[in-house]
């Protein structure tokens, strides 16, 4: 099968979320797929290769002023839509990472919907209301404006033209069950949906050497990840937790990324205890995995309006080998009792996190041979190997299914 995968939007730096598309079309190939990716970029002139199945495609930077955003986003889609009218015939499905509703896109999915496959990655109305607290006071004008291009306007291009977006595609996946629910109902029901939860390269992720634990000393590991803000991380939950524990046991927070104004406080009783290391380099994040008892995951996915996920710091903790906490509803997870031994499960809402749970918690699971455990956990249903081999017999099974 013929595949061609479009990012819009896409950076010419590294980061997550372009780590995950160049995973995906690498192992769709290995699936036997062949998959080619178009990454649609304002920053270059002309088309620019970033390796033998993926190309940097140019579109125009907004001009405008005001609601930017919104006008960038018609001037990359106007761009896929002059690539999938040249180049559209040379493929069996194409695979769009969802940008978000628009009048263009809607024109492109009356014109090739019967061959589009949309991924979804967040309940996106939910994901556009919830940036509302950014932007007060609403007084100022431009508050107001960022508002309504940040919010409002998302909001009601959703209602508008999401409905009929979706109707027309062939399929889509996304990242769990309840989001899958929630795209449904965002189609009024006539949309095929097929949860596929997040996937972790095994081969870049080395498993760690577990250190010690005496019962002196604890070191928990947060990746942040992204480097805006994003409180359904739930640091804060976990620095309330250490602020109220009187116990013998120090603990300390390592969080690799940077703290974004409004995501949490460092209280001044534990400013030599949280440790806020910035970016980090693949050498120097193997080292803190080294030195890190334990990790934390999202502990409040519930102010993003969710209860259900994948979040890829999981699947990142457990092909390293390194016992964690997490507050939601995993799809990997979930009626999994093996898993138990090496995570604990905190409720998704603002109550609070006994440390002393915690403790009890790591001396439980830094048993020898735990490292090794998770691993071959996370080899038999986290790697993209396998995630992007189900892709493949999902699509495959489709399309046959169409043409037939």
């Amino acid at each position: 099968m013929r595949i061609l995968y479009i990012y819009g939007n896409a950076s010419l730096n590294d980061g997550s979320i372009r780590s995950k598309i160049v995973s995906q079309i690498h192992y769709l190939n290995e699936a036997g797929m062949a998959c080619k990716g178009v990454f649609f970029c304002k920053d270059v002139e002309s088309p620019q290769q970033l390796n033998k199945d993926i190309h940097f495609q140019p579109f125009s930077a907004s001009k405008h002023h005001w609601f930017k955003r919104i006008h960038q986003q018609g001037l990359m889609l106007s761009a896929v839509e002059a690539y999938l009218k040249e180049y559209q015939q040379d493929y069996d499905l194409i695979y769009i990472r969802y940008p978000g509703a628009h009048s263009v896109l809607l024109r492109i999915m009356r014109r090739y919907g019967n061959k589009i496959c949309l991924e979804h990655n967040a309940k996106e109305i939910w994901e556009a209301l919830n940036q509302w607290n950014h932007f007060k006071p609403f007084w100022k004008p431009s508050s107001m404006l960022a508002f309504l291009g940040y919010v409002v306007i998302p909001v009601f291009q959703e209602l508008a033209y999401g409905i009929p977006i979706r109707r027309k595609a062939l399929m889509g996946t996304c990242v769990s069950d309840e989001m899958a629910q929630y795209e449904k109902r965002q189609a009024l029901g006539s949309y095929e949906l097929y949860p596929i939860s997040n996937s972790i390269d095994l081969a870049s992720s080395p498993l760690r050497r577990a250190p010690s634990f005496s019962g002196h000393r604890l070191n928990i590991l947060f990746l942040k990840g992204t480097s805006g803000v994003a409180p359904w991380n739930g640091i804060d939950r976990l620095i309330q937790s250490m602020e109220q524990y009187r116990g013998p046991v120090a603990v300390h927070l390592y969080i690799a990324g940077t703290n974004s104004e409004g995501e949490f406080a460092v209280p001044q009783s534990l400013a030599d205890r949280i440790h806020i290391s910035g970016y980090l380099d693949n050498r120097q994040l193997d080292t803190l995995f080294h030195e890190c008892h334990i990790g934390a995951a999202t502990l409040a996915l519930f102010r993003h309006r969710q209860e259900e996920n994948a979040a890829l710091k999981v699947r990142m903790y457990a092909a390293r080998g390194i016992p964690f906490i997490y507050a939601y509803r995993d799809m990997d997870l979930k009626n999994q009792p093996e898993a138990e031994a090496w995570s604990l499960q905190f409720p998704n809402n603002n109550s609070p996190i006994d440390m002393e749970e915690i403790l009890a918690f790591a001396a439980k699971a830094l048993q020898p041979g735990h490292e090794a455990a998770m691993r071959s956990f996370a080899e038999s249903c986290m790697g993209y190997n396998v995630r992007m081999m189900k892709l493949a017999k999902v699509l495959t099974r489709k399309l046959n299914h169409q043409t037939n």
